[in-house]
């Protein structure tokens, strides 16, 4: 079993835990929950991996990989989540959403996907939307194509999302934010046209809203044609390589950035991130524990 305690508590109402394996080793998880959505949402995230592979250059979880998490140690921190929001371990809102967004790279660990098969009607909860979140690196296409199984076999239209953090329309920015082989942008495009059935949620195209990566409409909706595919603008959160390398994150909030209106004029549908984002701790790219996992990675790293 985790051993969890509170890491962590923003203004905004999300709250940061740490857990410690039975190994020794260290994860985040959050619940990320804005405190008017609570009577009809919870929103929870967790930890896929030990560190990550990756090494995003605006994101503190990068490093020091030692490891997948197993399903277990996945389903525990959930688990975990619920009874702290929901004492008697029902999930009583309309709607659990899950975000595997706290620390690894998910399409590198196949329990991610025993643990997507087991979500739908855990906890009594009436709804449960999970979020795959990956940066599209190159060789997970066998990855892919089982969550597509997994998506038609356990899963109502609409109720599994997918997101693609491009970060740039640039591909030389986006090399430099994502520094591993990546699936190019047509690649990530075809598998999007099959991921979006009738009834379903489009995929999203997460962007920080930062002036440092360029962002171009007219080049987006070449490659990613808005019937299938939204954008979603968020905050790029104070994470220390973030600031290491001179980002500035835009505060959203009541005075969107321009760039969301020339979106919508290029035909997208576009969610702005809410101005709480740069003080949550919750936010994607945040990592406090970097420093105190073990040294003894587990025998199996990425993939088998």
């Amino acid at each position: 079993m985790l051993d969890v305690s509170l890491l962590s508590e923003s203004p905004a109402g999300g709250r940061v835990f740490r857990a410690r394996t039975q190994d020794g080793h260290t994860v985040e998880l959050v619940d990320a929950t804005r405190p008017a959505e609570r009577d009809r949402r919870r929103v929870f995230g967790v930890s896929t991996l030990l560190g990550c592979p990756v090494k995003c250059t605006i994101c503190d979880a990068g490093g020091a990989y030692l490891g997948r998490l197993t399903a277990p140690e996945l389903l525990e921190q959930l688990d975990f989540l619920v009874k702290d929001a929901f004492p008697d371990g029902r999930v009583t809102v309309a709607e659990l959403a899950i975000e595997l967004t706290r620390m690894g790279e998910p399409t590198f660990n196949d329990a991610v996907l025993d643990l997507l098969e087991a979500l739908p009607g855990r906890w009594g909860a009436a709804r449960v939307r999970p979020l795959v979140s990956t940066v599209g690196p190159a060789g997970v296409e066998r990855w892919l194509e089982r969550l597509l199984e997994v998506k038609a076999r356990r899963f109502s239209p609409g109720d599994l999302l997918l997101q693609y953090s491009l970060h740039t329309t640039d591909e030389v920015a986006r090399g430099k934010i994502v520094p591993v082989k990546r699936l190019s942008f047509a690649t990530l495009a075809d598998f999007g046209r099959r991921f979006v059935a009738t009834g379903d949620a489009k995929v999203l195209l997460s962007f920080p809203a930062t002036q440092e990566l360029p962002l171009e409409p007219a080049a987006l909706r070449v490659r990613f044609p808005p019937e299938v595919f939204a954008v979603k603008l968020t905050a790029l959160n104070p994470s220390a390589v973030a600031a290491a390398q001179g980002f500035t994150g835009v505060v959203q909030g009541s005075g969107a950035p321009p760039i969301a209106q020339a979106l919508r004029d290029a035909g997208f549908e576009v969610t702005v991130g809410d101005g709480g984002e740069l003080d949550d701790p919750t936010g994607c790219g945040r990592y406090f524990s970097r420093e105190l996992a073990p040294k003894i990675p587990r025998r199996t790293l990425v993939r088998d």
